[in-house]
Parts: structure tokens; C-alpha cells; sequence
């Protein structure tokens, strides 16, 4: 019962070039056809080099040329064509070299008639959304109402927003412009709490999806179907409608693509905007964050310096670039330069043009400016205030007006025959708006204050000092921790050292309330996004297979417990230890079996989702579910774009409320690269360059991963910490030292550069950070993986110097929880008598107020003397030694 053999599979003979071959004319033609083809690839790489391929494929390429050049030479031979025949050198020479550049013209041709093919391909996808279009009554009625009558009933607003959203996939460009500026300005204007809450949820869910309807029909439009002044008011409409109660009903992802595609037709046509475009294209993408190509801005710029322009436009230009400056944009000031120059021009020969909003805004964004850049200066920004004052003193400004004002006076430290003249406007600017001036506005004031010595004036000084202490004493209750740090800042300069102590006290009070407020409501905002989570349909395996879940960065377990508790199969994995609920792991442990779904809190950094998300494609089953959830301050309606390509499919986000959302999504089929596999295929290679703290020039390679502080480099405020402290490190000491969330070792890199004999610790909560801190520093280190001081609760480990940049912010939410157990457990970790700490913060932290309520027997915790504008090192003493 033997199986007969299967059939042999049929293979062709090959035919090789050096079998016997009559030596016909067709086939000598053929061979020198092909010897031509293979020299003319030669000259090709020849002059190529490697710029289109990389050496390795250039290399390959070649050999095979060569390889063909020589098996024909060795076939022509055999048929009696020798290599000196003419014939054979000129295909070998130049009907080779005539043949590549013969190549590369067909090349340059083909591409030039694709790309012209992707023109008028996307132009006739343009044509068939615009198709037959209509004039929608609905939309021009919202106009009419946006531009001349306001609000109105809000019934009609609801049912006129709610017929455009029906009408907007076959109205014409110009009306869907239109229309997205009047569902805009009518955002603005509903009034919250002035009528029923039935009509107003009904009025902001209309205008929310007329706007999502509208952005939808100009992207299908496309770009081209834009001209400048439609590309900025579709920057500017979708601004606006994100700063009210509709951006809970637009859809995050398609108004960016619509941004997007504003400003990327901007960058083509922005020299034919007019100065009301430019400023629009501007202020919007500055609240977007959506920063232009710097040739766009520099058009847009020179629109505004040299046209006929408002002083309103003006000033709000002025006020984006400032913003983008604040942003980490260092040309900031250099783009801002034309345009400081026209505003102080209007500000001396047209001073009655300006109003108070302008006047708050240009102020504000001079002194910004003047102060962004240290190796730039901007003369004109300081002229510019020095004009506004004079004005702003005839104005009816608003109390956050007359605090940039302040600011900005402070900021470039006025001219003194300016001081008596800002002293008496500070004193009567806290009396005028006593009642409507916040926290931070004083705080302004205040600095100012202190910047530019205006208590010591002879004729305002007192009064001026007792008008900010009643000030203070009556906004008290109100301040949050950012205006309490502020003022602790300062005080100490503005008041003598009785007052600065009473006022001090009260402040330490505040200060503890609303820092344990702010760490409460990071508590809320986890048990927020986990509740929204939980509202999902997560329905409960039906077998074992399906229950196999794999939960990312559930950092208190408020997910885990409640799943478990269903039959799920529950495996965690969190880069970052936390407290008791585990340690952190800088790469999840390979599964016996795919996971059948995942849930991922959304991290805080764009780098560290796609990180997670590559991970989690590389462990869960095709079609398995993804949740990842989080809240609208943390980034989640963004989330969608950022999903790794290819990955995941079936992506939708849906909003539990106002505040916090869902992605959803389904593993695709597509197969995961190398960097799903493990952590290495992260691995950042840099140089860490130490030559700004050290008095030398000195530089080591670096290594980072995704979602590390600063990058894994060295940020302005380690920069200032080191500065600081290196020069009180003696070069031969044998000093015990920690760098406490330490990161990828940069201050512990530092101590070693200059003190060789010392010996480090480093710790840090988060295990991707350790792991490219092992890599950065030698074996003799020691690394300690801890959220605080709890891995060595059990040990009387002490040091000689402490050094440390404590987070204060994780992405955009606050959290003292590092910082206040950082100074809670410090006099312990001191080696007495001589041990001593050193911390940088930003000088809004309110660093006396977190310490009094845990160090104040314990811990001497004084403030370095250093100038920068922006933050501070402190250093802490045990108590006693």
C-alpha cells in the first residue's frame, strides 16, 4: 500500500551564455545589447555615488553589473568578438555613457508625468466632491447672524446649524469658508447659564457637527480648491470653536487634518494674503500650536510690515510669534523683528489708534520677546513698551491688560525716568481692579515690582507696597499654587523682613492647601479616565482563550481589580513603579499565546505611545480589541492620528463626556516590525554635550529611549543645577553622591566628568530611563529602580551631595507627589555633618509652601542666588547638622 512518488516538479533548463551558440548576427546583437545595458548601470552609480541608495544596495547593484559585463564579454568571446573589437569598446565607453544619460531623461520624464498625473488626478477629485453644488439658506442665515444680529433665538441657531451640517457635503468652497467662520464666531457667543441647559447642550451639539460637516467637505475639496484668505480662516475658525463648549462634539482628528491642509496650501500662497489673513493664519495656528513653515511666517510677517495694516493685527501677530517663542521656537525673536519695528512706528505716530486689547497683547508679546532670546536683542520691543505705557495709562484696560503691561515693563527693565510713571500706574491699576484682578495677574504686578525696584520710589513706593498687600490679604483664598510660588519668589526683594514673613506664613498656608488640591485632582483625572474606560462595552470572555488581556500603565490598578472580578486574565505591564502596585519593566514579557485584547492608558508623549502601541501590536491577536483611554487635557483626541501605519484598523473615538474619551481600534493583520520585538530598536544614539557646565570642551556618547525628559539630553534647567553646583565639587574628591530621578544619568555623567573618585547612585521610577542610564555610565555604578524613597526604606544609606530635577509636570497634568516625597525623606538620605542637597525647579513652583508641611523640623531649605528668569536652585541643610 505504498504511496507511488510524486511527480518531479518541472524545471526549464537554464540556459547559459557560454553554451555553443551559432554566432548569428541577432544573437551578438543581443549580447552587445546587454554588455551596453550593464556598462551604462556603471556610469550610472559611478555618478550617483550614494545619494539616492545607501552604500550597501549601491555595492550590490554594482556586482551584478559587473558580473553581466563579464559573462557577456566571456559569451561574445566564444562566438570570435573580441574585447578590442571597436564595437565592443564602444559599448563598453561611450554608447554606455549616451545610453545612461538616455535612462535618466526617460527617469526625469517618467517622474515629471507622474507627478502630473497625481495633479490632475487629485484636481479631478477636487471637481467630483465639489459636483453639483448648492447654495444652502441655512448656512448664509448662520452668516447673516454671525455678522450682523448676534445669537438670537436660540432655537433657530440649533435647526439653521443642524440644515447646514445636511447641506455641507455640496456647498461650494466659498460658502464652506463662510460657513465655518459663522458656526465659529456664533461658539463664541452662547451664552452659558443664561439659558436653559437642554437649549444650550442643543445649541453647542449643532454647532459642533455643522463644523465637523463643514471641515469634512474642505478637505474632500482638497487644498487646491484654497486661496489664502480661505486657508486662514479655516486656521482661524477651528481655533476659535476648540476654545468653547462645542470642541466636546467636533471630531479632533478631522479638523486637524483640515488645519493641516490649511496650512499647507498657506505655505504655497501666503504673499497674496492681506494683512486681516495674515494676522487670522497666525493667531489661529499659535492656539493651535500648529507651527507654520518658517518661509510661510516670514511672507506673512512682511504682509503686515509693509501693507496697511490695524493695530489689532498687529498686535495679535505679535502675539503668536511671542507664542511660538514660548514654545521652544528660538527664532522667535528674529521672525518678530519687522513687525516690532511697524508696532512701535504706529505707537509713535498713531497713538490714538490703539485699543486697550491691542495694547495688552503687544505689551505682553514685547516682553516675551525682548527676553526669549538672550543672544538677540530687540531694541525695538524695548521702544515699543516704553510708547505703550504713556497710552495704556489713557486706556481703559482690563486687569489682565494692565498686568502685561506690568510685565512687560519688568521684562525689559524700563528706562528710570520711566520708574515714577509705572509706580504710580501700579498703584492705581490695584486699586481700579481690585475686584477683578486674579492671582496671576498680581503675580505679574508684583514681579514687576520687584524687577524694576518700584517700592523704593520716593514719591509712590509706600503706597504702592501697602496696595499690594491688601491686594494679596483679599485674593488669598483664590490663589492657585502657580501664583503662590510667584509671590514667595519675590517677596523677599519687594518687602522688609517683618512683612515678607507675615505675608510668607500665609502664603506656606495657601500654598499646602492647593498643592495637596492639585495632587487630588491627578488622582481624579486617573479615576476619570478609568471610569470611562469601564463605561465601554467590555463584555466578559466567553473562554479562556479570550480572556487573556494585557493592561498597560494601569498604575493603581483601578482597571485590573474590576476586570479580574469579570473572568478576565489580567497581565500588567508599567514602565514606571508605583507605590505598592509593582515595579516598572522597560519591556512587557513575551506571552506564552497572543493576548486577545489590550488597554493602554494613553502616555504622556507622542514618542512613548507609539513606543507602547508597537509593543502591544507585537502580543495581541490579529483582530484582537485595543482600548486606550485618557483625558482631553492629556492628548486622547489626538490619539488616532498617531497610531503606528498599518497597525490597527477600525479606529474610532468615542467621548464619555466632556472631559475624557476612548480610542478604539482592532489589531490589523499586517505583520509588526523589529521594533515591536524589543526595546533595543528604540535605543537613541546621541552625544551628551557637557562643554556648557564644564570649563572645558567635553562630550560622551549618549543613549535614550522614547518618552525620556528633555529627550535623554541636557535641558536649560539641569543646565542651571550643574552650573551651580560643579564648581563647589573639588576635582580629586571621594565623594558619596545620588542623582535622584536621575533620568539617562546626565547630572550623574557631569559629576563624573568632573570628580573621577566619586562614587554615583542613580534613581529613577521609570525602568527605560535605567536602562539607558547603564549604557550611558561605567559597571562601578550603582542604579536603584524606585518610585521615591521606597527601595531603600529598609537601609541607612546616606550621602555626601544629592543632586536633582524633580518632575513637576507629567505631559501636561501637575503632580508635587515626586517633589514633596523627594524633600519629605532628603534629611534622612544627608550624611551628617556636612551632607547637602541641591534641586532646580521653576521659580512658579512653590517649593517653601510643598516643604512646610513635611521638612519644617527636619530640613534648612534656602534659595540659591542665581538670575536666570525662569527657574531656581535651592539647597536643603539637615537641620541640626
Amino acid at each position: 500500500d505504498a504511496r507511488a512518488p510524486a511527480p518531479a516538479r518541472f524545471s526549464p533548463p537554464r540556459r547559459d551564455m557560454t553554451l555553443d551558440k551559432a554566432p548569428d548576427a541577432s544573437y551578438k546583437r543581443a549580447l552587445i545589447k546587454k554588455l551596453r545595458q550593464a556598462s551604462a548601470k556603471l556610469v550610472e552609480l559611478d555618478a550617483a555615488g550614494t545619494s539616492t541608495v545607501d552604500a550597501k544596495t549601491a555595492a550590490e547593484r554594482r556586482a551584478r553589473a559587473e558580473e553581466t559585463i563579464a559573462r557577456s564579454l566571456d559569451a561574445l568571446d566564444a562566438i570570435g568578438v573580441r574585447a578590442s573589437d571597436q564595437e565592443v569598446v564602444n559599448a563598453r565607453g561611450s554608447d554606455a555613457r549616451a545610453a545612461s544619460a538616455r535612462d535618466e531623461k526617460r527617469r526625469r520624464e517618467g517622474e515629471a508625468r507622474r507627478l502630473e498625473d497625481e495633479r490632475r488626478a487629485k484636481h479631478a477629485r477636487a471637481n467630483r466632491a465639489i459636483g453639483k453644488t448648492v447654495k444652502s439658506v441655512s448656512l448664509w442665515r448662520l452668516h447673516s447672524m454671525a455678522k450682523n444680529e448676534g445669537l438670537g433665538d436660540e432655537g433657530e441657531v440649533s435647526r439653521a446649524a443642524t440644515e447646514t451640517a445636511s447641506d455641507a457635503e455640496r456647498v461650494d468652497g466659498k460658502s464652506c469658508n463662510a460657513g465655518m467662520w459663522a458656526v465659529a464666531k456664533l461658539a463664541k457667543m452662547v451664552p452659558e447659564g443664561q439659558i436653559g441647559v437642554e437649549a444650550y447642550d442643543g445649541v453647542v451639539k449643532a454647532l459642533g457637527c455643522a463644523m465637523n460637516a463643514l471641515a469634512r467637505r474642505m478637505v474632500d475639496m482638497g487644498e487646491d480648491a484654497m486661496d489664502a484668505r480661505a486657508a486662514s480662516t479655516t486656521i482661524w475658525s477651528i481655533a476659535t470653536i476648540l476654545k468653547t463648549k462645542c470642541a466636546a462634539h467636533v471630531d479632533d482628528a478631522l479638523l486637524r487634518r483640515a488645519v493641516s491642509g490649511a496650512a499647507n496650501r498657506l505655505n504655497t500662497c501666503a504673499t497674496t494674503a492681506n494683512a486681516q489673513d495674515a494676522a487670522n493664519a497666525l493667531w489661529g495656528a499659535a492656539k493651535l500650536r500648529k507651527m507654520l513653515h518658517e518661509q510661510c511666517v516670514t511672507a506673512l510677517v512682511h504682509v503686515l510690515a509693509s501693507g496697511e495694516v490695524r493695530t489689532e493685527e498687529v498686535s495679535s501677530s505679535l502675539w503668536a510669534i511671542a507664542t511660538f517663542g514660548g514654545d521652544g521656537w528660538k527664532e522667535a525673536a528674529t521672525y518678530a523683528e519687522p513687525l516690532a519695528k511697524r508696532a512701535k512706528d504706529m505707537a509713535k505716530k498713531q497713538p490714538k489708534d490703539w485699543n486697550a486689547q491691542a495694547v495688552a497683547n503687544a505689551a505682553w508679546a514685547a516682553g516675551k520677546l525682548a527676553t526669549n532670546d538672550p543672544n538677540v536683542e530687540l531694541g525695538d520691543a524695548k521702544q515699543l513698551i516704553t510708547l505703550l505705557i504713556p497710552i495704556a495709562k489713557n486706556l481703559s484696560l482690563s486687569a489682565q491688560g494692565f498686568a502685561h503691561v506690568m510685565y512687560a515693563a519688568g521684562a525689559v527693565v524700563v528706562d528710570s525716568r520711566m520708574l515714577a510713571d509705572c509706580a504710580k500706574f501700579a498703584s492705581k491699576g490695584l486699586k481700579t481692579h481690585a475686584a477683578t484682578l486674579t492671582g496671576a495677574d498680581l503675580a505679574a504686578v508684583v514681579e514687576a515690582t520687584h524687577a524694576l525696584k518700584l517700592g523704593t520710589s520716593m514719591s509712590d513706593g509706600a503706597q504702592l507696597k501697602m496696595a499690594i498687600i491688601n491686594a494679596i490679604e483679599r485674593g488669598m483664598g483664590d490663589f492657585d499654587w502657580q501664583t503662590v510660588g510667584r509671590l514667595d519668589f519675590v517677596i523677599d526683594d519687594v518687602f522688609d523682613d517683618d512683612e515678607a514673613q507675615s505675608i510668607r506664613e500665609k502664603l506656606n498656608v495657601r500654598g499646602t492647601a492647593v498643592c495637596e488640591e492639585t495632587d487630588a485632582n491627578r488622582m481624579h483625572i486617573e479615576r476619570g479616565s478609568a471610569d470611562a474606560l469601564l463605561a465601554q462595552e467590555i463584555t466578559a470572555p466567553f473562554d479562556e482563550l479570550s480572556a487573556r488581556v494585557l493592561i498597560v500603565d494601569d498604575k493603581h490598578r483601578l482597571i485590573t481589580k474590576r476586570l479580574r472580578r469579570v473572568g478576565w486574565s489580567v497581565s500588567n505591564w508599567q514602565r514606571f513603579s508605583c507605590g505598592d502596585h509593582g515595579t516598572g519593566t522597560s519591556w512587557p514579557e513575551t506571552p506564552d499565546e497572543f493576548y486577545a485584547a489590550a488597554m493602554v492608558r494613553a502616555p504622556p508623549t507622542k514618542a512613548s505611545l507609539a513606543m507602547i502601541l508597537h509593543a502591544v501590536a507585537a502580543n495581541v491577536r490579529f483582530g484582537g480589541r485595543i482600548w486606550i483611554y485618557g483625558g482631553i487635557t492629556e492628548g486622547i483626541r489626538g490619539v488616532i492620528a498617531d497610531l503606528p501605519k498599518g497597525l490597527f484598523e477600525q479606529t474610532r473615538l468615542v467621548m464619555h463626556d466632556d472631559k475624557y474619551g476612548v480610542v478604539h481600534c482592532v489589531r490589523s493583520s499586517a505583520q509588526p516590525d523589529k521594533k515591536g520585538k524589543e526595546l533595543k530598536k528604540w535605543r537613541e544614539k546621541k552625544t551628551l554635550d557637557l562643554s556648557d557646565v564644564m570649563t572645558t570642551e567635553h562630550s560622551v556618547p549618549w543613549v535614550a529611549y522614547p518618552g525620556l525628559f528633555a529627550g535623554g539630553g541636557l535641558d536649560v534647567m539641569t543646565t542651571l543645577l550643574l552650573r551651580s553646583v560643579l564648581p563647589t565639587i573639588e576635582r580629586k574628591s571621594k565623594l558619596k553622591v545620588l542623582d535622584y530621578c536621575s533620568g539617562a544619568g546626565q547630572i550623574a555623567a557631569a559629576v563624573r566628568a568632573k570628580a573621577k573618585k566619586s562614587r554615583l547612585w542613580l534613581l529613577d521610577a521609570d525602568a527605560c530611563a535605567l536602562e539607558a542610564a547603564k549604557r550611558n555610565l561605567s559597571d562601578d555604578v550603582e542604579f536603584i529602580l524606585s518610585d521615591g524613597w521606597r527601595a531603600l526604606e529598609k537601609s541607612d544609606r546616606a550621602f555626601d551631595l544629592i543632586l536633582s530635577n524633580p518632575p513637576v509636570h507629567l505631559g501636561l497634568a501637575v503632580d508635587f507627589v515626586p517633589i514633596r516625597e523627594f524633600l519629605a525623606g532628603l534629611a534622612r538620605r544627608l550624611r551628617r555633618p556636612d551632607g547637602v542637597a541641591y534641586f532646580v525647579a521653576q521659580r512658579y513652583v512653590p517649593v517653601r509652601a510643598i516643604a512646610a508641611g513635611t521638612t519644617a523640623d527636619t530640613l534648612k531649605i534656602t534659595r540659591q542666588g542665581t538670575d536666570d528668569a525662569k527657574f531656581a536652585v535651592w539647597k536643603c541643610v539637615a537641620r541640626g547638622a
